[in-house]
């Protein structure tokens, strides 16, 4: 491994540890797993009406929090480089960079990772 891959590769690491210390700080505030946290929205979301109005998509779209709780738990179970590939499909370097419109498909496609 040359010096730079081996440079980008703490790099990638150190933005996923940001990732988990954000979700480790929300968890904190809030007092709730962030897993848990993160189920009990999606649960409740087809029990209620949706409206007709652009707010059924804002509803019905995962919070960034939701989606950086799935894609952690995927990266610590050793599935980092599909994660990664998500993003990157997305034209993005980062999670953050992935229009929120698309929240909903990457939450899936990270789901569906084995």
């Amino acid at each position: 491994m040359s010096k730079n891959q081996a440079l980008l590769r703490v790099i990638s690491d150190l933005r996923s540890l940001a990732g988990s210390l954000e979700i480790l700080l929300g968890t904190l505030e809030t007092g709730e797993p962030a897993a848990a946290a993160a189920a009990v929205p999606a649960e409740q979301a087809p029990a209620k009406a949706a409206p007709a109005d652009s707010t059924a998509a804002e509803l019905e779209r995962p919070a960034l929090e939701e989606v950086r709780a799935a894609m952690a738990e995927k990266s610590r179970e050793g599935r980092r480089e599909a994660v990664k590939a998500i993003i990157y499909k997305y034209g993005a370097s980062k999670l953050t960079a992935i229009a929120p419109k698309h929240y909903a498909a990457v939450l899936r496609e990270v789901q569906a990772i084995k």
